[in-house]
């Protein structure tokens, strides 16, 4: 079945170059276009399309704008397409995804524009079929802080999280409400376009208290503090006890995959860890979290009804992975139980 897509860009050069990479394969169809945000909401009603990209920078009302009226009066799949974003610039994805985008990809231009494309392509065909909510905020709603773990003796726990589409809030939401003094390394896995690892970082560091880095060589796991996987690299614990990033072979098309980073806690941290998977497309991570529940950790998923895509919770629950299906809001507290014990 063909998808239907709606393009909002305001430049009649990249809407241009954008469809060619949409329809290249066939099965995507571009049935309307719009050049600003304000004319987005028109163009979608006219349409009914299955998804829309959207650009974030438009000359006449700005995507963030055309993202909050789609979402209250016609909700459907958003994929924000951008170019890499810079300076202040930078704040403007991860702020689209808040209020309601699903996911972001890189606009397909010079030398990895093809596999830019092939990427954007299988990206739309993931969202195009997921349910949204008209109020988006009910999934995105603050979570109170929980209460300030005891601190374990020994070698510091190491907490792997992993996320796809809808993650960002969802990882930015469990962290914002853990205590200042968490007594864990949080290591983390989010499938995003290459290049937005440090921006990500940047987003994380505005939500929550913790100490944010992304990986680069080996990193000592230290209490309270989060290690994001970097860009187009693997994260994993060595059995030095340090966070390092890999140049391995993506595993199921990802990398950094999920299922890496959960596969070297189990074999390294064994039931001390804790697995959690967030909303996301597809099925990584499942056979890592498996991994880790076999050798006795603590493993969690996200429920559908607070999943923005409920793709890889899903494929860890139905493969016997999760120990702990939990909404959103319930994770903080379980991890803090998680890591006291």
């Amino acid at each position: 079945m063909t998808i239907r897509i709606v393009i909002v860009e305001d430049s009649p050069f990249a809407r241009a170059a954008l469809r060619e990479s949409l329809e290249e394969e066939g099965d995507i169809e571009v049935v309307g276009m719009a050049e600003d945000g304000q004319a987005a909401l028109g163009v979608v009603r006219l349409h009914k399309p299955d998804l829309v990209t959207m650009d974030i920078q438009m000359a006449g009302a700005d995507g963030l704008t055309a993202i909050e009226q789609l979402m209250a009066h016609a909700p459907l799949p958003i994929l924000v397409v951008t170019a890499l974003p810079s300076g202040p610039d930078s704040n403007l994805t991860f702020e689209a995804l808040r209020r309601g985008a699903l996911d972001v990809a890189a606009k397909p231009s010079g030398p990895a524009r093809a596999s830019q494309a092939a990427r954007l392509r299988r990206q739309v065909r993931s969202l195009a079929g997921v349910p949204v909510v008209r109020h988006v905020g009910a999934l995105r709603t603050a979570i109170r802080p929980v209460v300030a773990a005891v601190a374990p003796t020994g070698r510091t726990p190491i907490v792997g999280i992993a996320a796809s589409a809808g993650g960002p809030i969802a990882v930015a939401q469990v962290l914002a409400a853990l205590p200042a003094r968490f007594p864990a390394c949080i290591a983390i896995v989010q499938h995003l376009p290459i290049g937005f690892a440090a921006f990500f970082a940047s987003f994380l560091r505005r939500s929550v208290l913790a100490e944010v880095v992304v990986a680069s060589g080996d990193v000592e796991p230290r209490r309270g503090s989060v290690v994001i996987a970097p860009d187009d690299r693997h994260l994993v614990l060595t059995a030095a006890g340090s966070l390092s990033s890999t140049a391995d072979p993506p595993v199921g098309g990802h990398r950094p995959s999920a299922t890496v980073l959960f596969q070297s806690l189990a074999r390294v941290a064994g039931a001390s860890a804790v697995g959690v998977i967030l909303t996301g497309i597809g099925d990584d991570g499942a056979a890592g979290l498996l991994a880790m529940r076999q050798a006795g950790a603590r493993t969690i998923a996200q429920d559908a009804k607070t999943s923005a895509v409920f793709g890889m919770p899903r494929a860890a629950i139905a493969a016997g992975a999760a120990t702990s299906v939990l909404a959103l809001e319930d994770i903080a507290q379980a991890l803090v139980s998680a890591v006291s014990r």
